[in-house]
C-alpha cells in the first residue's frame, strides 16, 4: 500500500492493481489516525481521485462556506440532522470518495479553514467490517493539510 499524506493528520492509502483498461485498485481515507473505506472491493481510482479533488475544488468550498452548521449540537446529532435533510445543505455536505466508502455516511462543513468531516459506519449484515468502531467520528482538519496532499 502506498500512503500519501500523513496519517496523523490527512492522509490517502491506495494499492494499484492494474492499468488496462482502467487504472483499478484499493483506496481509503486517514483522519487523524482514523480510516474511512475498505479494501474489499475494487474501484476505478480515476473515479475516487475525482471525488477527491471536487472536496477541496473551489465550487465545493464557496458552497461549504455558506452553510451555518449548529454548534450547539452534539456530533451524533448533527450528522443525523445532516443526514435526514432532504435539501441543499444535505446536498452540499454529502461526501462519499467510491465504492469503498458506500457503507458510510459521511459529511462536511466548513468552519473558517477548517473542514470539519463527521462520518459513521452503517452495518450490513452481508459485509464483515473487522472491528470498525460503530460510533459517530468528528475531525477538524485544515484546509490546507487537505489541499497539499
Amino acid at each position: 500500500m502506498n500512503v500519501f499524506g500523513n496519517k496523523t493528520k490527512f492522509a490517502i492509502e491506495c494499492k494499484v492493481n492494474g492499468v488496462s483498461p482502467y487504472i483499478m485498485g484499493y483506496i481509503r481515507l486517514w483522519l487523524q489516525n482514523s480510516y474511512i473505506g475498505f479494501f474489499d472491493e475494487e474501484v476505478m481510482l480515476v473515479t475516487s481521485l475525482g471525488s477527491l479533488e471536487e472536496l477541496v475544488g473551489e465550487n465545493r468550498a464557496e458552497r461549504l462556506k455558506k452553510i451555518s452548521v449548529p454548534k450547539e449540537m452534539s456530533d451524533e446529532k448533527l450528522l443525523k440532522l445532516l443526514e435526514n435533510d432532504k435539501g441543499k445543505i444535505h446536498d452540499y455536505t454529502m461526501f462519499n470518495v467510491d465504492e469503498s466508502t458506500d457503507d458510510f455516511s459521511i459529511h462536511i462543513y466548513r468552519d473558517g479553514q477548517l473542514m470539519n468531516f463527521l462520518w459513521r459506519l452503517h452495518i450490513s449484515p452481508a459485509r464483515k467490517y473487522g472491528n470498525y468502531p460503530g460510533k459517530t467520528f468528528s475531525v477538524a482538519i485544515d484546509f490546507s493539510e487537505l489541499s497539499n496532499t
